[in-house]
């Protein structure tokens, strides 16, 4: 089984949709690798949409 990497998929999508809670961060802070993954991202130049279905305000999800 080959592994996937952040480069593989940047290559195939013009877009990127990316949920919020469970991919990027849990209920009360980010993972140790979803900044610099985001980050990494933004260097194709590519759009990154961030989706999250909380009630919560902006400031209590990291915004």
């Amino acid at each position: 089984m080959k592994h996937t990497t952040l480069e593989d998929l940047a290559g195939q999508f013009d877009a990127f949709f990316i949920d919020q809670f469970g991919l990027l961060m849990d209920a009360s802070r980010p993972y140790p690798f979803a900044i610099d993954a985001i980050k990494r991202l933004s260097e194709y130049n590519k759009p990154i949409v961030l989706l999250s279905n909380s009630g919560k305000r902006a400031i209590e999800n990291g915004n």
